[in-house]
């Protein structure tokens, strides 16, 4: 096992959902392609971009830091892309605050 597996061994994840690579947003993969059928299907062009990842396990003492990076991240992208709506997905209790936050921001502007 990689040295970089062996903190998420620590925590009691198994060796199984290690190697084959298990992360907590996987699922969201298949939600976006999901969710790019849906907005093909009603004659619009889906457009995804990634945002950064926070990892709170190897953030200290905080990833609020990140959190607001991430704002700024999502609401520059929304901002600067001309787009008439968005889906946000997130996965976690520090993204999804993260991308609310960068698309009030984005919308809000006076």
């Amino acid at each position: 096992m990689a040295g970089r597996n062996l903190r998420w061994k620590a925590r009691g994840w198994h060796r199984q959902l290690l190697e084959r690579g298990y992360t907590l947003q996987r699922h969201l993969r298949e939600l976006a392609a999901h969710v790019k059928r849906g907005v093909l299907a009603a004659g619009g062009f889906p457009l995804e971009f990634p945002t950064i990842s926070l990892g709170e396990f190897f953030l200290s003492p905080t990833s609020m830091y990140c959190r607001n990076l991430m704002s700024m991240d999502v609401e520059e992208m929304i901002r600067g892309l001309p787009i008439d709506s968005v889906v946000l997905l997130s996965g976690c209790d520090k993204t999804t605050p993260a991308m609310l936050m960068g698309a009030a921001s984005a919308i809000c502007q006076p």
